[in-house]
């Protein structure tokens, strides 16, 4: 869904989409199916979830956009970035929620996403264990600037 309305708002070179329903986009676009797996294990023809997984073991942070909160603090930990307090820019307007998408139009996607779906599973796993080892200190940290970027947003 993100992928259809960043197409649709933001992108130029895709204009044959942008007159396409987002159940259209899912069915007609080959690029769309599992898009995130062929990205992690290095072929677009391809998707293998298990080399995928093996590629995202290697990197020091995994994230997900609804962990971003998360995924920012342990990018600063890890790379002892100072500030890293924003604010929200680029929101995609004009975009349905994920509770007024029709359930049987989630269910396609799912379908046509079933390896990127394991595969934000298994991301979300490892940014969850990162975030688990945290010191004592850290997680002081962490309380501290989740309290602070609230107030910004």
């Amino acid at each position: 869904m993100s992928l259809y309305y960043f197409l649709q708002n933001y992108h130029t070179g895709y204009e044959r989409e942008r007159d396409m329903t987002l159940e259209e986009f899912v069915l007609k676009d080959p690029e769309t199916q599992n898009h995130q797996t062929k990205l992690a294990y290095g072929d677009p023809e391809n998707p293998d979830i298990t080399k995928a997984k093996e590629n995202l073991k290697t990197f020091t942070v995994v994230g997900v956009t609804e962990l971003f909160n998360e995924t920012l603090f342990c990018l600063k930990k890890e790379y002892d970035w100072d500030d890293i307090h924003y604010t929200r820019k680029n929101i995609t307007k004009n975009r349905l929620a994920k509770e007024e998408v029709p359930s049987e139009l989630i269910n396609l996607i799912r379908k046509y996403n079933a390896l990127d779906f394991e595969l934000y599973d298994y991301a979300k796993k490892l940014l969850c264990e990162k975030l688990q080892s945290l010191t004592a200190e850290e997680q002081r940290q962490w309380a501290k600037f989740k309290l602070e970027q609230s107030a910004l947003n």
